[in-house]
């Protein structure tokens, strides 16, 4: 019999006779028993639940991860044909590639001017409190409030990762 029909018959029985030393030890021992057992099954229960949702996060952490990979695949370029019509493969001769298209469209030497010293040295300078803060190290605070202050849909970083998946983290 269950201890919660032993319990319900104890119950009947305590009706019957309510001064009954014997029922009402044996009520007391079947309450005690079945709380260990009602806190048992809870115990169980939610253990249960804890594993369902470990289970079920890391299937989205997997979907999510090979979706990443996915588009990174898909974005990623393989080989390119330069202007002499050479064929590079490869991500190392993809980047030597590029390198030498810009430098053949934009020219890859800078002529500049020279410095002229009496421009800086009437010009306006910063102060040496400015100069403080400008040298300071970078607190963890701005970076917050950097990455918080970027709309949901924009990408930090190479790794094709959102504000928005940073700030939800």
């Amino acid at each position: 019999m269950d201890k919660r029909k032993e319990l319900t018959q104890c119950f009947e029985d305590l009706q019957s006779q309510p001064l009954s030393a014997s029922f009402i030890a044996k009520e007391r021992d079947l309450s005690a028993d079945f709380r260990k057992l009602k806190k048992i099954k809870n115990n169980i229960l939610t253990q249960r639940a804890k594993l369902h949702d470990i289970h079920h996060n890391d299937t989205c952490s997997a979907y999510f991860f090979a979706k990443i990979k996915e588009w990174q695949q898909y974005h990623k370029i393989g080989d390119i044909q330069s202007l002499d019509g050479t064929l590079h493969k490869g991500p190392h001769k993809v980047g030597q590639a590029f390198v030498q298209y810009y430098e053949h469209l934009l020219g890859s030497s800078v002529q500049t001017l020279p410095i002229d010293h009496s421009i800086i040295a009437n010009g306006a300078c910063v102060g040496e409190q400015d100069h403080d803060l400008l040298i300071a190290p970078i607190t963890k605070a701005e970076i917050k409030m950097a990455l918080f202050s970027m709309d949901l849909k924009k990408i930090p970083g190479l790794d094709g990762l959102t504000a928005g998946f940073f700030k939800a983290a």
